[in-house]
């Protein structure tokens, strides 16, 4: 199911006080919204009687949620902080995520809108996602595109609305999202870099589907291991600064020299970054390169 970005649709979050509970009286906290696939899943029972052949006697198994929650990112602890929240540990003008400290958010509800403020009850169409956890946080930078935050989900259940009056979205000002021009200089082994594209990832192990009780809904997932963090940046290589510095960093690769800590502007850090086993390819008309690694922790600023 698919989340419209237009001016009926939004998405919206708050933090759970009870797993799978929306607070009583809500405050939503609306986004940037982006096309996103977060939904509710219902998959039919797979038959595997031998004599089985009636298609209307198929049933559905347990629910659950999941897909991607897409948002733009605006680098405001009001705004996205409860989505980072469900990664990292917030303290005093940042997100800490990675280093093995229990995020501070449980779980959120995230509010679906299809037509909010319809004067139609028909054309009123909400979704409440619940118990909604993330099994990983990815921050997209681009030269070419505005940088937006995805959130794969895991959630419990889902409520749907289509009557009475509608939560009319109203989502942040579009000038608080962070534009190409907002990114900052990628800082490595103390050499700027000319940056065209990014990936931060989070990956945060959960438990999976399978806590789901019979006859009931599916039991609250646990966080199953030390987030893993991953990066990848495609950088300039076609000036003379930018191809010494580039040699140091590859020289540093083969000779198996971490690269410590990675910068991006004052608003993303990166620590304790290792190279991946690969070395960028040659390729024709080249003039950029391409690295991989890890990390064991990403720094947000807000």
């Amino acid at each position: 199911m698919g989340a419209a970005n237009g001016s009926l649709g939004g998405l919206a979050v708050i933090e759970e006080t009870v797993y799978g509970t929306t607070p009583g009286t809500p405050t939503w906290i609306w986004q940037h919204p982006m096309p996103s696939t977060i939904g509710l899943r219902r998959p039919l029972v797979e038959p595997n009687l031998l004599s089985y052949k009636a298609h209307t006697a198929r049933g559905y198994s347990g629910k659950f949620v999941d897909g991607d929650l897409v948002v733009g990112l605006e680098l405001d602890t009001a705004v996205i902080g409860n989505i980072l929240g469900l990664a990292g540990v917030y303290s005093v003008d940042h997100y800490t995520m990675g280093d093995g400290t229990e995020p501070d958010v449980n779980s959120i509800s995230v509010l679906e809108s299809f037509g909010g403020g319809g004067a139609t009850p028909a054309q009123n169409i909400e979704y409440i996602h619940k118990g909604v956890k993330t099994n990983a946080v990815r921050i997209n930078l681009e030269a070419d595109s505005n940088s937006y935050l995805t959130a794969v989900t895991i959630g419990q259940n889902s409520v749907l609305s289509t009557g009475g009056t509608a939560v009319t979205p109203d989502p942040p000002a579009e000038t608080g999202v962070f534009m190409p021009a907002d990114v900052g200089v990628l800082t490595i082994l103390s050499k700027v870099i000319c940056l065209y594209s990014g990936v931060l990832e989070v990956l945060v192990p959960k438990t999976g589907y399978e806590r789901r009780c019979m006859g009931g809904t599916m039991k609250q997932p646990t966080t199953s291991g030390r987030p893993d963090i991953t990066w990848t940046f495609n950088c300039d290589l076609d000036d003379a600064v930018g191809i010494n510095e580039t040699g140091l960093i590859l020289s540093g690769f083969v000779s198996g020299t971490p690269l410590g800590e990675i910068t991006i502007g004052t608003d993303f850090v990166l620590t304790d970054c290792i190279m991946s086993g690969d070395f960028p390819p040659l390729k024709e008309g080249q003039i950029d390169f391409s690295i991989s690694g890890t990390a064991s922790s990403l720094e947000v600023y807000c």
